[in-house]
C-alpha cells in the first residue's frame, strides 16, 4: 500500500524586475512554511493554478484582483491574500527606490487614505527593515503626489492600506495586503490555551487526514482548546470560513479598485450550503481538567458543542474508546510542544525504512531510550521514546517519506527556494481497517485496526502521542 505524495507546485518564472499592469495583478496568498503543497490542493480544488514563489507564498498568475473575494472567503488553510505588486533584485537600498518608483502606486491608493509599509529582510544587507520601509513608503507618496497633486500620508497603527516589502537577500517583493489580520484569526475563544493550534493548520493537518471522507470517527486525544474538533465540525458542516469573518476587519472593504458587492453573494451562497449536524462524529479528549472545562467553552462559543464528544482520559489509555462502536478512525492531534523538532531530527535520510515490531528498534535511534542523566548534569529538553508497544496484528514495517523538491536547493527563504519538507508515515503491509493518522508536521497511514501507543517523556514531565 503506497501513500502518494502532495506534488510541489511549479515555480513561478518571470522576467527580472516585472511590474504587472495596474489592475491585473495576481494573488499572492501565505501559508505555514512547508504546507504549500496541502494549500495548493486546495486551491486547485477551487480552480486555481498555484505557482511556488518562495517558501510560505504562492502566486495565482491566472487570477486577478476580482479572486480576491472568494480567495478571502474560502480557503481554509491560507494565512493571508496579497496582490502582487512588483518583483525584482535590489541588492541595495538605491534598488529597492528604483524598483518602488515604478510600481503604479496611484492606481491602488487614494490621497485620502492612510497607509504603512511592512518591511522584512532576509539575509545580510548593510542596511535595516526600517530603511527598506522607509525608501518604499518615499516611493509611495511621491507616486501618488505625482499622479493626483495631494500628499498620502502614512499610518503606521491603524492604517487603512498595507503595503509588505519582503527582501529576500538580492530579490525583493512588494505585496498589497487585501486581508488586513491574518485569516487563521477566525476562531471565537472562550478559553485561551497556552499554546494554541492556529486554525489554518488544524485545516491542513485534517486535509492530510481525508477528514470527512472515509471516516467513521474522528478523534483527537490531545484536544487542549479544541482548535483540531472545531475546525472538523465547522469543514463536516461545510462552514465556510468567510461567515466566521467580521467583515470590518477585512483589507478589501478598503480598496476601493475592488467588487465590495462580492463579499455578500457569497456569504448568501455559502449560508444556504450549510449542514444542520456533522455527519461523521467528532470525539476530543484531554487529561487536564482545566482545559476540559475550557475546550467545551470554545465549542459553544463557535456553536458547534453539538458536533464534538468531548471526554477525559489519558492519551495512552484512551479508554474512552471502548464505549465507541467500531469502523474507520482517523486521529488528527497536535503533539505536545518540541515532539515535531525531535522527529525532523530523527529523519536523516531521505528515506528511512523501519523494521518490524520489536522492542526499542521499531523506531529511529534517536527516539529510543536513553539512561538519565548522570547527577548534576543539564537533563536533555529533547523529547524521546521512553516506551511502546504493537498490537498483535500490527504486522509490516513503517516507512517515513520526505516530499522533498528536485530542484537544487537555494538559499533558505529566497524567491523560489525549495520549501520545507512534509513528512509521510506509510505502512507497507498490514490487516484490519485502513486508519488515515495526522501528527503535527506528518501525515500516516496505518492498516492497524488497535492502538499504536507511543510514550514520549522529557526532563520534567511525560507526554504522550497516541496513534491508532
Amino acid at each position: 500500500m503506497a501513500e502518494p505524495t502532495l506534488p510541489l507546485p511549479s515555480v513561478f518564472q518571470v522576467s527580472d524586475p516585472w511590474i504587472p499592469e495596474p489592475l491585473s495583478n495576481p494573488p499572492v496568498v501565505s501559508c505555514a512554511a512547508g504546507f504549500e503543497p496541502v494549500v495548493a490542493e486546495e486551491l486547485r480544488e477551487l480552480s486555481h493554478t498555484p505557482y511556488y514563489l518562495k517558501p510560505a507564498k504562492l502566486v495565482l498568475p491566472e487570477a486577478g484582483p476580482d479572486a480576491c473575494p472568494a480567495l478571502n472567503f474560502y480557503p481554509r488553510t491560507v494565512h493571508r491574500v496579497y496582490l502582487l505588486l512588483g518583483l525584482g533584485r535590489a541588492p541595495t537600498l538605491q534598488d529597492v527606490r528604483a524598483l518602488a518608483q515604478a510600481v503604479p502606486f496611484h492606481a491602488y491608493l487614494n490621497p485620502e487614505q492612510r497607509f504603512a509599509v511592512r518591511a522584512q529582510r532576509h539575509g545580510s544587507h548593510d542596511f535595516t527593515s526600517m530603511d527598506v520601509a522607509r525608501e518604499v513608503g518615499s516611493a509611495v507618496v511621491e507616486r501618488v503626489q505625482a499622479h493626483t497633486g495631494r500628499r498620502i500620508r502614512a499610518e503606521l497603527d491603524t492604517p487603512d492600506v498595507e503595503i509588505m516589502a519582503e527582501l529576500s537577500d538580492d530579490q525583493l517583493l512588494l505585496l498589497l495586503n487585501t486581508s488586513g489580520p491574518p485569516l487563521h484569526r477566525r476562531h471565537h475563544r472562550a478559553f485561551q490555551h497556552f499554546a494554541p493550534l492556529l486554525p489554518t493548520l488544524a485545516a491542513a493537518l485534517l486535509r492530510l487526514s481525508s477528514f470527512p471522507d472515509n471516516v467513521d470517527l474522528l478523534i483527537d486525544p490531545m484536544a487542549g482548546g479544541g482548535t483540531i474538533p472545531i475546525e472538523a465540525a465547522l469543514l463536516a458542516r461545510n462552514v465556510a470560513p468567510g461567515l466566521l469573518l467580521p467583515e470590518g476587519q477585512l483589507a478589501l472593504f478598503r480598496l476601493s479598485f475592488l467588487d465590495h458587492t462580492a463579499w455578500s453573494r457569497l456569504r448568501h451562497r455559502a449560508e444556504r450550503q450549510v449542514r444542520p449536524r456533522s455527519p461523521v462524529p467528532i470525539l476530543a479528549a484531554d487529561r487536564y481538567a482545566r482545559n476540559i472545562r475550557g475546550m467545551k467553552a470554545n465549542l459553544e462559543a463557535m456553536g458547534v458543542a453539538a458536533d464534538v464528544t468531548v471526554c477525559a482520559g489519558r492519551a495512552e489509555r484512551m479508554a474512552y474508546l471502548e464505549q465507541q462502536p467500531p469502523g474507520r478512525r482517523s486521529v488528527v492531534t497536535n503533539p505536545p510542544y518540541g515532539l515535531r523538532w525531535a522527529i525532523r531530527g530523527a529523519l536523516t535520510d531521505s528515506t528511512t525504512t523501519l523494521p518490524a515490531p520489536a522492542p526499542d528498534t521499531a523506531l529511529p535511534k534517536s527516539w529510543r531510550s536513553r539512561p538519565a542523566a548522570t547527577p548534576g548534569s543539564r537533563p536533555s529538553r529533547r523529547p524521546v521514546i521512553t516506551r511502546h508497544s504493537y498490537s498483535p496484528c500490527a504486522t509490516g514495517s513503517w516507512k517515513l517519506l520526505r516530499c522533498a523538491s528536485s530542484r537544487p536547493k537555494q538559499k533558505r527563504g529566497g524567491l523560489n527556494a525549495t520549501p520545507l519538507p512534509l513528512l509521510y508515515a506509510v505502512c507497507a503491509k498490514g490487516s484490519g481497517h485502513r486508519c488515515r493518522i495526522a501528527l503535527g508536521n506528518m501525515a500516516r497511514t496505518s492498516a492497524i485496526s488497535p492502538a499504536l501507543i507511543c510514550r514520549f517523556s522529557t526532563s520534567k514531565t511525560t507526554r504522550t502521542a497516541c496513534c491508532g
